[in-house]
């Protein structure tokens, strides 16, 4: 049973790494919430990405889930006064795009936003979820 639970652990490391590999880099694209509308920009890293709202102003970074390379929570570095700080994020891949999500503590998705890469390269050619 213990070498079943390694290769399972094995696969989803895996897993994750193709995915971190194929959403790695910039990414920019229209948040939706409730009507509203803003610019995000994405800068994705293994482990988590760094991310900004020019238009309200404010951003920060996402750390992503050990377990997982597409959830994870939104920690503000500046506009803590005019953004929620602590979301959780879930990112989405698909090859023309990364759809970006937001939940509040109820996990309750409360905006969303698809991106595309801004740094000329193919989308993530997989769909998770």
């Amino acid at each position: 049973m213990k070498i079943l639970s390694l290769i399972l652990s094995f696969a989803a490391v895996l897993v994750n790494w193709a995915y971190a590999q194929n959403a790695n880099g910039a990414w920019v694209g229209i948040g939706y919430q409730n009507g509203d509308t803003w610019a995000v920009e994405v800068q994705i890293v293994p482990g988590g990405a760094r991310v900004d709202y020019p238009d309200i102003p404010c951003g920060g970074v996402w750390v992503f889930d050990a377990n997982t390379n597409i959830r994870g929570t939104e920690w503000l570095t500046y506009g803590h006064d005019l953004c929620l700080d602590g979301l959780t994020v879930e990112a989405t891949t698909t090859s023309a795009e990364l759809m970006i999500r937001w939940f509040d503590t109820n996990s309750a998705e409360i905006a969303h936003a698809p991106l595309r890469r801004a740094d000329g390269k193919r989308g993530g050619g997989k769909k998770d979820n």
